[in-house]
């Protein structure tokens, strides 16, 4: 049972500890360990110590869920489940890292590819607002909102004091097996096949340790092996991947096999050396030394005054970015070309629960992502702006249609930040804490207020059923364009000659709806118009379309269509946007009896097919589908 009278108790302690706070400063977390990696200059705030809330509460292992307190790491989580044959469904590599941290940014292992990231296992949270209510939040009640709005919201929204974790069980040892690749796009059709087959695998991960050289690893309970090793002193876990086909780790020893080490970056400190490791003691050699010594170095400004001596102009790229798994090899090819960081983490992500969305983190439910992560500094002798290489990482990632975890730096601009971190909505969250702000403290209703105007900060508020915000481009960049777009899901795919010969190389073209009004465009010089001959009704001979088809002259690009006949509507090619577009839950395939012979209908079985045009609008299919939809488009 879980632990409640203990919780209420330090519940009361922390209500008098808000109390005594006073009404001059902001509140901030008074917090002992922290895994963001970004030096900040630190605002004057009254620090709330919530150390007390280091206790897990319970486990139910019939139905599969853990209650613990947000400051718990995930070492005490694992070692209080453990013994009782469960761990947490997701297990963040670092053993630092807490329940509450792991939800409020973004959590990630090798179970990843089952059961989601760690928010996607959360399935209620207590909430403690900035005037000192504390919010009872899961996915069905008055503070759903709250629930969907607080995963990678950084203490924007507020603290998690209390969560409840999906777990499942274990077994005593982990067999891991090895398969090493020479060439990437052979390692993700791997990885890929690997993810979709449901055989019993429970853990999948990679490591890119040259451009031909990668290491799938697939990892599953097993309940006997051989005697399982041991990657805490001298032996080095990211080294056997290169030298072992086979390997047995206890269960504990594999959910931390990447702490040792701090996956690889202990060799900063120069810890590959098996002499300095037993000089240093198992005691020291975990993510949390190197994390004190990496704050030190940063304080006294030891690496940066070499680096002035060396005449280096040094970058610290710390990342941890999700990319789409048809996009991967593209965006690896990028990666070695233009950064050059090595080794890489590769982990697979799929969202398992369709019916649940997280605003600030909104990947498309389903849909096979795979987490890069590269942590490393980039020496150049030219000195560049501040950033250089992590903007262009992060163009790279929005232009593949990825997303960013952020515990480290950030350079978008505003708009873009807005695009990418769910400025489809927070409207209701942030209802959610105003509403907490009782009228009989005004002082915690101004602190309510102003993280409601935090929230607003981190992505603009749209109403529900708003349109979104696209950007487009053409290949080479002399075109680019904004519109809002009322009918954003990249759903109907057209098998019309016109399409096909157009802008659908593949035997189809796909089109968006927008409102006119909002276009923007640059680079209008370079537009062409081209206007299809379509037959009369008579059967006698043809005349122009009225429907203009918008391209660019330099490269020939098709941007988007428009016809005077329904001058409010623009509908742009969805091949041509920047911005990451939503998934479609399923693929409405039109105009398919004028399809090329060669072209085959692919697609789900279940999606709709139509010889002519669907029986649905644009704008109908999306309000059908729960999307945002404006006015009516033309089926077709």
């Amino acid at each position: 049972m879980p632990d409640d009278a203990g919780h209420a108790q330090r519940i009361a302690a922390l209500r008098v500890q808000l109390a005594a706070a006073g009404t001059e400063q902001p509140l901030g977390l008074a917090k002992r360990t922290s895994n963001l990696f970004r030096d900040r200059a630190e605002s004057a705030k009254h620090r709330l110590d919530l150390g007390a809330f280091d206790h897990v509460l319970g486990a139910d292992a019939t139905a599969g869920r853990v209650d613990t307190e947000g400051l718990v790491r995930y070492e005490q989580l694992v070692d209080a489940l453990l013994p009782q044959g469960l761990m947490p469904a997701v297990v963040p590599q670092l053993k630092t890292i807490t329940a509450a941290g792991a939800v409020a940014g973004v959590g990630i292992e090798a179970t990843s590819f089952r059961f989601g990231l760690v928010h996607d296992t959360l399935l209620a949270l207590d909430v403690l607002l900035a005037d000192g209510t504390v919010v009872h939040a899961t996915p069905d009640n008055e503070h759903a909102a709250l629930f969907f709005g607080f995963p990678n919201s950084y203490g924007t929204l507020g603290y998690a004091l209390r969560l409840r974790l999906r777990t499942r069980p274990v077994k005593r040892l982990v067999h891991v097996r090895h398969t090493r690749f020479a060439q990437p796009r052979a390692f993700f059709d791997a990885l890929a096949a690997t993810c979709a087959d449901d055989d019993g695998t429970d853990f999948v991960d990679g490591v890119v340790f040259a451009r031909e050289e990668l290491v799938l690893s697939v990892a599953r309970f097993v309940d006997d092996g051989p005697r399982p090793s041991d990657y805490t002193l001298e032996r080095i876990y990211w080294q056997s991947l290169r030298e072992r086909d086979d390997d047995w780790l206890s269960a504990a020893g594999y959910l931390w096999r990447w702490d040792t080490d701090w996956f690889w970056n202990s060799k900063q400190f120069g810890l590959q050396h098996a002499w300095l490791r037993r000089l240093a003691g198992r005691e020291r050699l975990n993510s949390r030394t190197y994390t004190h010594w990496m704050r030190l170095n940063a304080r006294l400004g030891l690496t940066r005054a070499w680096s002035r001596l060396r005449g280096d102009h040094p970058e610290s790229v710390i990342q941890d970015v999700d990319i789409p798994l048809p996009r991967a090899a593209e965006f690896l090819d990028f990666l070695q070309r233009e950064i050059g960081i090595l080794p890489i983490w590769i982990c697979p992500i799929r969202p398992a629960d369709p019916a649940r969305r997280f605003t600030l983190y909104p990947l498309p439910p389903g849909v096979p992502y795979l987490n890069f992560g590269f942590w490393d500094v980039v020496h150049s002798r030219e000195a560049r702006p501040p950033g250089h290489f992590n903007r262009l990482v992060e163009q790279q990632v929005l232009a593949l249609g990825g997303i960013k975890s952020l515990y480290s730096d950030c350079f978008l601009d505003r708009d873009a930040f807005d695009r990418a971190y769910g400025r489809r909505r927070l409207r209701g969250t942030e209802g959610d804490v105003r509403s907490a702000a009782p009228p009989a403290r005004p002082v915690r209703q101004v602190r309510a207020a102003a993280l409601s105007a935090a929230v607003r900060r981190v992505t603009q508020e749209v109403p529900v059923g708003g349109p979104m915000h696209l950007e487009g481009s053409c290949h080479c960049g002399s075109v680019r364009f904004s519109l809002e777009a009322d009918s954003p899901v990249p759903f109907m795919r057209c098998y019309c000659s016109i399409c096909r010969k157009t802008a659908g190389s593949g035997g189809f073209a796909i089109n968006l709806g927008g409102l006119a009004r909002s276009m923007q465009v640059r680079g209008k010089r370079h537009l062409r118009i081209y206007r299809a001959q379509v037959p009369d009704e008579s059967g006698g001979g043809t005349h122009p379309s009225s429907a203009r088809r918008y391209f660019c002259a330099r490269c020939g690009s098709a941007l988007w269509l428009w016809d005077p006949t329904w001058p409010d509507l623009v509908h742009p090619h969805a091949g041509c946007i920047d911005t990451p577009l939503p998934a479609p839950p399923e693929h409405v395939h039109c105009l398919v009896g004028s399809k090329a012979a060669w072209v085959e209908v692919e697609g789900r079985p279940d999606d709709p097919r139509f010889e002519h045009y669907p029986d649905l609008s644009l704008a109908q299919w999306h309000e059908r589908h729960g999307f945002a939809a404006g006015p009516a488009s033309p089926a077709g």
